[in-house]
Parts: C-alpha cells; structure tokens; sequence
C-alpha cells in the first residue's frame, strides 16, 4: 500500500522515472498484477515522452539566450531518461562556451586550452583567512557573471561533468558557485572531491606533480578528510623529493 501511495504521488508531480521504479517494485511484489506491469509500462513512456519534451524546451531555452533555463531544462530531461545522450552533450557544450566567454580576455595566468596550467597552478598561501577564488579561476567577476553562473542546477552539472572526466569544466564551475556562494557546505564539499578526483586520475597517468597541487588544492577547501588528504600529500612529496 505504501509502494502504491508512493507511485500516485511520482505520477501527480510528473516524476514519471520515479514512478515507473517503484511500479516495477509493486510488480516484482504482485507478478500477475497486471495493472502493475501496465502502470510500470506507462509511466516509463511518459517519462521518456518527458525527456523529449523538456530536450526540446532546453533547446528553445539555450536559443533565446536564456541559459540558466536551458541547463534547467537539459537536468529535467536526463532526471526522466539518464540514457539521454543528446541531453548530456547539450549540458557539456553549454558549459564550454559559458567557459569560453568566462575566461576570454581574462588574466595571462590562466590559457584556455592548456590544462595541466590552468588546474595545477600552487594554492594561496596558507594564511589566508578569507575565501579567494582558487588559482583556477581569474579575477572575481562581475556581478551579471555570478548570476549567470551560480543557478540551481549548478552542482548537478558540475556532478555530470565530473562523471564524464570533464575535470577542467567540472572544476571551473565550482569554483566560480563556490566563490559566489561560499556558506554552501555541500559545494566546499563537492568541490573538495572533485579536486582529490583530479589528482586520483593525474596519480594514475602518472603525472605527479599535477597530482600534488591538485591534493594541495583539495585540502585547502577540505573541512573534513583532511587527514587523508595530508597523507597523500606527504607521500607525493617524498617520491618527488620535496620535503619542504
């Protein structure tokens, strides 16, 4: 009864792929139920019809400049059907011209197009007690930037990017939430990880250095698990002979 309270309720808020899992439960709990079977087919087609239709909302979004909308949009349409591609790609691309834009004609210090630059530049001297933009990011921006950039949809994308090994993406727009929102626990957080991330992956291709700022950069933001952090940082540090 609860499973069935649960699925009307997905229904009525147009949340058609929760729906149509916890159909699939009620029919797992009542195989010859066939109105189980038949509400579970259902909610997966409006779920899909779902997708496309907010895939094409994002479209006419991204196209009348409204970009806080169309990335809304491009979420909605991948929480109804994750094995939406096109959905996924549009978030990515709209995110590298948002960079593109963003970092253009900023400082010398940061090269679009040049990575391993731009993510391992050393973090600001310990001291420091207020939150600066990381090294990663240029100058603080422009209040019309901030809005641009610090949507609700902003964690989710930057969660996607990361998934999809778009660290620079990924890092770049938490940063720049991160600095407009510094109170945001959950964005220290995500950001922290994303960093650790980045230096898993820049370890395992061997490319230490870049592993060791990243580390540094993570534990700079790290309010918990810094422990762990320091011992990864110390270990990189004696294998590059840098016990300072």
């Amino acid at each position: 009864m609860r499973q069935h309270a649960r699925a009307q309720a997905f229904a009525q808020a147009g949340s058609h792929l929760e729906a149509a899992q916890v159909w699939e439960v009620l029919a797992l709990y009542d195989p010859g139920n066939a109105r189980y079977r038949n509400a579970w087919r259902d909610a997966e087609r409006m779920a899909k019809h779902e997708a496309s239709s907010q895939l094409g909302k994002a479209r006419r979004a991204r196209a009348e400049g409204n970009e806080q909308q169309a990335v809304r949009r491009y979420l909605l349409a991948l929480a109804n059907d994750p094995a939406r591609g096109d959905a996924a790609d549009g978030l990515r691309e709209l995110e590298r011209t948002r960079n593109r834009r963003y970092f253009l004609g900023r400082s010398t210090r940061v090269t679009i197009g040049r990575p391993d630059d731009y993510l391992t530049e050393p973090p600001p001297p310990p001291k420091a007690k207020a939150i600066e933009p990381a090294p990663v990011a240029p100058e603080p921006v422009a209040d019309d930037q901030v809005e641009t950039v610090a949507d609700s949809g902003a964690l989710e994308h930057a969660a996607l990017l990361t998934r999809d090994g778009a660290f620079t993406e990924a890092l770049a727009l938490l940063t720049r939430y991160f600095t407009a929102h510094p109170d945001d626990e959950q964005a220290g957080r995500q950001l922290t990880e994303t960093w650790e991330a980045f230096g898993d992956k820049s370890l395992r291709n061997g490319r230490l250095r870049a592993a060791l700022r990243a580390y540094e950069r993570a534990r700079s933001y790290a309010k918990e698990g810094a422990d762990k952090l320091g011992a990864k940082i110390d270990a990189l540090r004696k294998s590059l002979g840098d016990t300072s």
